[in-house]
């Protein structure tokens, strides 16, 4: 065999590149071929999980169960020995990357049921803690997960470490109102160099327990890129310190019904690093004044949950217009402006027009093909 075979992170190198090739089976074989193979196989071959049920089967059989019926609901059914952490740890090592989906609340088992039992989280944390752990996965440094809001935000208290870099939560927000935020209390705690938040439906309520220390924790000066609701920027100490952040260009806001509420525009610095933003139409215009480098922008919905009232929130050619002149005003390099269509309305061709005579857009055709997006994907749903 030669000697440059010997050489760990060339080894790396190339199961990664067979990883993209979706050749996993050929790491496999090289892994069982030699010990030499083994180690940089198997660092390949786990660093980017896309399911948790992985990491259930690193358990005992006889340590944790499922229900029969939906083949859901993962469950302990007694404590985990120390023995038992054995083969789980031999492989949680080598994850950096977990996106895992852990399913949607349901009444019924026609939709898909949580992955975990209620008392999953509480268990594997006790259990963690008698055997000395506070992390699940001490090398993860990307971390997405989505499904309901017990399971995503107390096992994601159990999985933010201080090499985390992304950290994308994604639980249903119709239940955020009740949810344990502890995954916030771990940011405190482990206070990691964070470079990437989406936490697009926790609400800033949950920020408040923590104050301005929770805030800045959970965004620190590294944020390249966030997701979160627009209502962060109707608090003053939140959207002081959103709008602050030296390094921030990417930012989309996810938008929630609250008549008559507006954002706290004194609160506000000038957002000069941002170059990306994705809001709803009111959002969008009332931050164009704060963020005068803005190259791209997306309008999510021409529907202003912000307004005053019901009639003032519906989408009209008046209303856009008026956003187009607050970003006309405030975003001298504006170069691309997207709109994503709320319902088929006799408003598309007009604002087409508009856009195009900005001269926004690639070209026509592209245009066109984004402004009917969403309507495409809601007439192949039905």
């Amino acid at each position: 065999m030669h000697r440059a075979l010997y050489v760990c992170e060339l080894l790396r190198t190339i199961f990664d590149s067979l990883i993209a090739d979706k050749a996993e089976r050929s790491i496999v074989s090289a892994a069982c071929a030699t010990n030499i193979f083994l180690e940089p196989a198997l660092d390949s071959l786990w660093r980017e999980l896309d399911d948790f049920k992985v990491l259930l089967k690193l358990w005992p059989a006889d340590a944790i169960t499922r229900d029969s019926a939906t083949g859901s609901y993962y469950r302990f059914v007694r404590p985990l020995a120390p023995s038992d952490w054995a083969r789980f740890d031999f492989y949680a090592k080598r994850v950096r990357g977990l996106s895992a989906s852990l399913g949607r609340p349901c009444e019924t088992f026609e939709g898909m049921p949580d992955l975990l039992h209620d008392t999953f989280c509480t268990d594997l944390g006790k259990a963690m803690m008698e055997t000395g752990r506070t992390v699940l996965l001490p090398n993860l440094q990307s971390l997405d997960l989505q499904g309901s809001v017990c399971s995503t935000t107390q096992l994601a208290g159990l999985l933010i470490t201080s090499r985390l870099e992304r950290l994308h939560l994604s639980p249903d927000w119709g239940e955020m109102h009740c949810a344990d935020h502890g995954f916030l209390r771990a940011i405190l705690l482990r206070k990691p160099p964070l470079k990437s938040v989406s936490l697009p439906n926790v609400r800033v309520s949950a920020f408040y327990p923590g104050g301005s220390a929770a805030m800045h924790a959970a965004y620190p000066p590294t944020i390249t890129s966030a997701v979160i609701p627009d209502d962060v920027f109707k608090v003053k100490f939140i959207a002081s310190h959103l709008s602050s952040l030296p390094c921030l260009k990417e930012l989309r806001l996810t938008t929630f019904y609250s008549l008559g509420v507006d954002f706290v525009h004194n609160a506000i610095h000038p957002m000069l690093s941002l170059r990306s933003l994705a809001a709803g139409r009111g959002s969008v215009q009332r931050i164009a004044r704060h963020a005068p480098n803005l190259t791209r922008v997306t309008i999510c919905t021409l529907y202003d949950y912000d307004a005053a009232s019901d009639e003032e929130m519906q989408p009209s050619f008046e209303g856009f217009m008026a956003t187009v002149e607050a970003l006309r005003a405030s975003c001298k390099n504006l170069q691309r402006l997207k709109v994503v269509w709320d319902k088929d309305d006799e408003m598309e061709d007009e604002i087409a027009t508009c856009i195009r005579d900005m001269r926004l857009c690639w070209g026509q055709d592209e245009e066109r093909r984004e402004i009917c997006v969403q309507l495409k994907e809601m007439a192949d749903a039905e």
